[in-house]
C-alpha cells in the first residue's frame, strides 16, 4: 500500500517475548512484586498486569501455576495394568502378565468374558463351567450373549423396544449410519435382532461413489457446489484424489474489509479493482489495486510508496520498506520473516521483519562486528542488532540492553537480564528451566 507519513508512524522493536518492561528500578511498584507463581513458573508483565508464565506441564490459574491434568489420570486399567499415552492423545493399557487389553481395561487372558458386552444392558459372568453368560439388568433377559428387553418377540418383523432390527426391518439404517469404519456394503439383521455388520465394508476412494466419511468421490460431490461453501459466490467445485472437496476452482465472494483481511495470505474481500489494506488512519479499508502495484516485501517501497498486498510502506532507519502485517492471531509472515515490530499508535496489528541466520540462545552467528543475536518470536528466530553490554543478572528495561543470548524479564528478582538456554550446560549458574504457557519457544528455556 502507499507510503505512510513517517512523522505519523514509527517503529519499536518488540523488546522481549516474556516481559513488558518498565524503566523503574523500584521493584515494589512492579505488578510482579511478591508473585512467585506457586514456584512453577515466572511472573511476567503484560499490559501493566502480572501474568504467570508457567513451566512446561503447568498452566496458570490466576497467579498460580497448576500441574496440567494428564490424560491417564482417570484410567486405572482395572487395577491390572498401567495407562500409556502415545503422545498424540491415544491411550492404551500396558497390562500385567496374564491379562490382555479390552478397551481401557485389563481382563484376565483366560477370562471367558473377554469381548462380551451383553448389548450394554448387563454384565458378563462365568457360568461356572468356564463359559461366558450375561447377567442382565432388571427388565432384560439373556438371549445368547445379548440382553433383550423382556417381552420382546424377536422375529416378528417389528422393531420392538430393545431390538436394533427384526428380520428385514432395519429401521432405515445402513452400514453408513451404524459404522464409521465400514460404511459401505450391505447391513443385515442377526438372529437375536441385533445388527450383523459382517456384510459391511470400508469405503474405497476412487470408485466414483461418495461413501462414509468421504466428502466426495470423482464426480459424486454429494449434491454440493461452490455456492454451498462459505465465502464463495460461484465457480466449479471439484474433488481431490483423496476424496476431499477441492475449492480451488471456486470464486471468492466479496465481503467486509476487516483486520482479518489485511494479511498477505488473506482471501480477497473487496470488490473488483480494490484490495483490503491499512489506510492513513491506520484502519482497514478497501483501496485501489494500484496502491499495491510496486515494492517488495522487506525491501524498498515503490516510487509512490506502493507495496505488495498484505504490507505497508514504513520508515525503518532512513528509508521506507514494505513490511508485511502480522498480529497475535496471525503471527505468520511471508518469506521466512518474523512478527517482530510494534507500531506506535496502534495495538491492532504488528509488522514482520526479516530474521537472521543466527543462534539467539548463544547470541552468536552475526556477521557484522559489534552485533549480537537476539530472540524475536515464539518460533525461536533471531535477529542481529547492535550488541548490548548488560551482564546476566543486571537490571534492564529493554532486550538489547543485555548481552546477546539474554532476555529482559522478571523471574522474581525484578526486571533483569536472564540467560537463555537449551540445556543446563548452557547455564553458568542454576538450571535450565523450560517454560510452557505464554513463554519461550519449544526447546528454549532460561537459567534459574
Amino acid at each position: 500500500m502507499k507510503f505512510i507519513n513517517p512523522g505519523f508512524i514509527s517503529l519499536v522493536m518488540i523488546s522481549s517475548i516474556i516481559c513488558g518492561c518498565s524503566d523503574s528500578s523500584d521493584n515494589s511498584s512492579e505488578p510482579c512484586s511478591g508473585v512467585n507463581c506457586s514456584g512453577n513458573g515466572i511472573c511476567i508483565v503484560q499490559y501493566d498486569m502480572a501474568v504467570c508464565s508457567c513451566f512446561y506441564g503447568y498452566h496458570s490459574e490466576g497467579l498460580n501455576c497448576i500441574r496440567d491434568p494428564l490424560p491417564c489420570d482417570d484410567v486405572s486399567c482395572s487395577g491390572h495394568g498401567t495407562c500409556v499415552n502415545d503422545g498424540e492423545g491415544n491411550l492404551s493399557c500396558d497390562c500385567d502378565e496374564g491379562y490382555v487389553q479390552q478397551g481401557l481395561d485389563c481382563i484376565a487372558e483366560n477370562d471367558p468374558c473377554l469381548g462380551v458386552t451383553c448389548s450394554g444392558h448387563g454384565t458378563c459372568v462365568d457360568d461356572g463351567e468356564g463359559n461366558p453368560a450375561c447377567d442382565c439388568d432388571e427388565g432384560y433377559t439373556a438371549s445368547g450373549l445379548n440382553c433383550r428387553l423382556d417381552g420382546n418377540p424377536c422375529g416378528n418383523g417389528v422393531l420392538d423396544p430393545g431390538e436394533e432390527c427384526d428380520g428385514a426391518n432395519l429401521g432405515g439404517e445402513t452400514c453408513a449410519t451404524v459404522s464409521t469404519s465400514k460404511p459401505s456394503g450391505v447391513l443385515a439383521c442377526g438372529p437375536t435382532c441385533f445388527f450383523d455388520l459382517s456384510g459391511c465394508t470400508a469405503p474405497f476412494c476412487g470408485n466414483g461413489l461418495r461413501e462414509g466419511i468421504e466428502e466426495c468421490d470423482g464426480t459424486d460431490l454429494g449434491g454440493f457446489d461452490c455456492l454451498d461453501i462459505a465465502g464463495f459466490d460461484g465457480g466449479v467445485l471439484g474433488c481431490s484424489s483423496t476424496c476431499d472437496l477441492d475449492i480451488s476452482g471456486c470464486v471468492a465472494s466479496a465481503g467486509p474489509c476487516t483486520l482479518d483481511s489485511i494479511f498477505y495470505d488473506s482471501p480477497q474481500t473487496c470488490q473488483t479493482g480494490f484490495i483490503c489494506g491499512i489506510n492513513y488512519q491506520m484502519q482497514p479499508a478497501c483501496m485501489p489495486e494500484e496502491n499495491f502495484a510496486g515494492g517488495t516485501f522487506y525491501s524498498a517501497c515503490g516510487a509512490d510508496g506502493e507495496c505488495p498486498k498484505g504490507s505497508g510502506c514504513f520508515v525503518v532507519d532512513s528509508g521506507g520498506n514494505c513490511l508485511p502485517y502480522c498480529s497475535s492471531t496471525h503471527p505468520t509472515c511471508p518469506d521466512g520473516g518474523a512478527c517482530m515490530y510494534s507500531v506506535q499508535g496502534t495495538s491492532d496489528f504488528q509488522l514482520c521483519g526479516q530474521t537472521d541466520n543466527c543462534d539467539p540462545v548463544s547470541g552468536t552467528g552475526c556477521t557484522t562486528v559489534g552485533e549480537g543475536c537476539y530472540l524475536v518470536d515464539f518460533d525461536g528466530n533471531g535477529v542481529c542488532t547492535t550488541a548490548g553490554t548488560g551482564a546476566t543478572g543486571s537490571s534492564c528495561s529493554s532486550l538489547t540492553q543485555c548481552l546477546p543470548g539474554n532476555i529482559c524479564a522478571d523471574a522474581g528478582q525484578g526486571i533483569r537480564c536472564i540467560k537463555l538456554c537449551a540445556t543446563t550446560g548452557d547455564c553458568a549458574s542454576g538450571t535450565c528451566q523450560h517454560i510452557g504457557q505464554n513463554g519461550l519457544p519449544p526447546g528454549t528455556g532460561i537459567c534459574l
